[in-house]
């Protein structure tokens, strides 16, 4: 019987994929938050977390997508639905890990939290090192988890009349939704949607991955919102950045960057208006962090498209290659900080005055400047490797600059 409703529960969420487009669109806020929660909240049948962030995810990404083919007429001068746009703005909240609590949407947190935006395969690549997470996160398949009691919900809801009338009649959309519902209030582990969205878009392959690439904007700016709730629900957007998230979430992050950043190289020439919906949704999604998390670590974000991009266009020297370059590092120096991202590091050694002191000007010997002084006038002047290293975003625009007004330079 247990077996069962598991089994059901996942071939319920599955045929979400085959129903009519009407319900989904009349429910599609509601359909969503379910799965959210689904994510965050996997439910405990017979001592065991049902792992549900694969299957919720792969649905998400279906419907996103089917909704974006259908409803071609309702989409923004970006090219994003306004529907699934409307979402992310209006309704959704993060959810609550607290069974007692109300579920999300609109005043499950209570207030608006407004935020700054655009608007491979199965197994968790060795690099993330997948060990160190294994006690964190329960929507990976491959990880087993034990929840922190038994859930004697689920068992009543077992034997119950209610769960096999669902078992006959689980072919129309309402029902899988009102199935949904009735098992996403049970409480396994703390998890946080953004780290299970950022986990679960990295460990996918094939069609999951394509149909998420395909609205990335959508996922980038729903992590972007989960993020800032977490901050501020936390009271954490006073807290140093480095402290905010765990290694394994920055890992996961870094990771997606750069698979997306392949993408990009490997398939401009392929499909030339995704690949640019792609290119300018990871600019704003890199826009969005810099304001959130350690801007060290945006920075080397950034220096990892920066490299795969730079990597491919000295070897084919393609205009539209060095024209999506230009639109990621438009995107990301229109920063509202973008002069304080670019203050120094650390204090440059300011050159010795080249005029001579009142002390020193009636030696004849200190009355010029010397040459070690004009050297290092000469140097501020210069896009040096530490100029660069310092002023990192300015020093990628003065870079495209150099290379534009000295076109026959290599490299």
């Amino acid at each position: 019987m247990e077996n069962n409703l598991e089994t059901e529960l996942k071939s319920s969420i599955a045929a979400l994929n085959s129903a009519q487009l009407e319900p989904v669109v009349r429910f599609l806020h509601l359909l969503l938050d379910k799965l959210v929660l689904l994510v965050v909240r996997p439910p405990v049948i017979a001592g065991q977390i049902v792992n549900l962030g694969q299957a919720s995810f792969e649905v998400m990404a279906s419907v996103v997508n089917r909704l974006h083919k259908y409803l071609d007429t309702s989409q923004d001068m970006h090219g994003r639905n306004s529907l699934l746009s409307s979402y992310i703005h209006y309704v959704f909240r993060l959810p609550s890990t607290d069974p007692s609590s109300s579920s999300p949407g609109p005043g499950g947190l209570g207030g608006s939290v407004h935020y700054a935006t655009m608007a491979r395969s199965a197994v968790r690549p060795a690099s993330l090192n997948l060990s160190r997470s294994r006690s964190l996160s329960n929507s990976n398949p491959d990880i087993s988890g034990t929840p922190t009691s038994p859930d004697d919900e689920v068992r009543s809801i077992i034997g119950s009349k209610a769960m096999e009338r669902c078992g006959n009649r689980m072919s129309s959309h309402t029902e899988t939704a009102s199935f949904l519902q009735t098992l996403t209030g049970r409480l396994p582990t703390k998890k946080l949607f953004h780290e299970e969205l950022a986990l679960q878009w990295v460990v996918s392959s094939g069609s999951v991955r394509e149909g998420a690439l395909q609205q990335a904007w959508f996922f980038f700016e729903l992590m972007v919102k989960s993020i800032i709730h977490h901050l501020y629900f936390t009271e954490r957007l006073e807290s140093p950045r480095k402290n905010r998230f765990p290694e394994r979430f920055m890992d996961d992050i870094a990771a997606l960057v750069s698979t997306i950043a392949g993408d990009i190289v490997s398939r401009f020439q392929k499909d030339l208006e995704l690949v640019e919906r792609i290119n300018t949704s990871l600019a704003f999604f890199l826009n969005d962090l810099l304001s959130v998390m350690d801007r060290g670590f945006v920075f080397t974000l950034i220096k990892t498209y920066w490299k795969q991009v730079s990597t491919k266009l000295y070897a084919l020297q393609n205009p539209t290659l060095e024209s999506l370059r230009l639109d990621f590092l438009r995107i990301v120096c229109s920063h509202e900080h973008y002069v304080t991202l670019n203050l120094p590091c650390s204090l440059l050694t300011p050159p010795a005055s080249p005029s001579p002191s009142v002390s020193s000007a009636t030696s004849q010997s200190s009355g010029f400047s010397t040459h070690v002084q004009d050297q290092k006038i000469a140097n501020m002047f210069e896009l040096s490797i530490p100029f660069r290293e310092q002023h990192y975003l300015a020093g990628l625009v003065l870079s495209e600059l150099s290379v534009i007004l000295d076109p026959d330079n290599e490299g």
